[in-house]
């Protein structure tokens, strides 16, 4: 069994609908904690000018909901980007202003992946350019208390950090107490890793467990995909996991109805959590 007050939900899925209703909706199902995705129309985030949480957090307050992770849209910002180019210039300047929105926030977890990096580089340029990147940011997020996950990415989404090994590797490389990792059991599941497997190997580096179902074709809430909830469960118990479990779906799936998701979702949990 799992503590419901670890479960994380999120405004994803929620981006044809103001705000306030995902709030209220969240208030409904009893959940106290957030993944708060930063982008528009809930948060407009971007590389120019400070990220205005004033609006969000009061109704993070009305309605007593906790940010616990900030996960920055990726638009076209890539920690993959060729040095000193342009958009690696902007990438740096769009994660460093959410990570002062976290801070703002009160929020101490930030999320990164490499999705959308160039598959036209090599692979050791592609290495080379996201360490030297990570590095800059675990620097920053170091100086503001906040820990960076970097979790891994489908091959549909990224040629680089796929695997547990390029994770592991990568957070070694960029050596910052800073830089840390999240296991996305959807994308562990497709390339054929174990929970077990991720913990054996980073250990407390892990701060944050994306928890979603899914298949081939994609992330899902629990029950519509193929993945074992009560199995997933009892090994992060085994492994002695204490931290947050997100309820993020990426992608836009549900955004018609993400009413009638996050119930379906909240259904199937609720027997597995105390």
């Amino acid at each position: 069994m799992i503590e419901k007050n670890r479960i994380a939900g999120s405004n994803h899925s929620y981006i044809h609908f103001p705000f306030h209703d995902f709030a209220a909706a969240q208030k409904e199902f009893g959940i106290k904690k957030i993944d708060l995705v930063g982008a528009a129309p809930h948060l407009w985030c971007d590389h120019l000018e400070r990220i205005k949480t004033e609006v969000i957090q009061q109704e993070l307050e009305a309605f007593d909901l906790k940010v616990s992770v900030f996960t920055p849209k990726v638009y076209r910002y890539s920690i993959c980007a060729e040095k000193e180019s342009k958009q690696a210039m902007a990438t740096i300047d769009y994660y460093k202003n959410c990570i002062e929105a976290a801070e703002t926030l009160q929020c101490g977890i930030v999320s990164i992946t490499a999705e959308g990096g160039c598959t036209d580089l090599p692979y050791n340029m592609l290495w080379d350019n996201c360490c030297s990147m990570l590095k800059e940011l675990s620097n920053f997020a170091q100086q503001k208390k906040i820990v960076l996950v970097l979790s891994t990415v489908s091959k549909q989404d990224s040629s680089i950090l796929t695997h547990l090994d390029e994770v592991e590797n990568m957070i070694s490389e960029v050596h910052s107490e800073a830089l840390c990792a999240m296991l996305d059991v959807n994308v562990i599941s497709i390339c054929g890793e174990t929970i077990t497997q991720w913990f054996e190997r980073l250990g407390d580096k892990i701060k944050l467990v994306r928890f979603v179902d899914g298949n081939y074709n994609g992330y899902r809430v629990w029950g519509d995909g193929c993945l074992p909830c009560e199995k997933f469960l009892s090994e992060l118990v085994q492994v002695s996991y204490q931290g947050i479990l997100s309820l993020q779906v990426p992608g836009e799936r549900y955004v018609e109805d993400p009413f009638s998701a996050d119930r379906r979702n909240q259904k199937t949990l609720e027997k597995f959590l105390k």
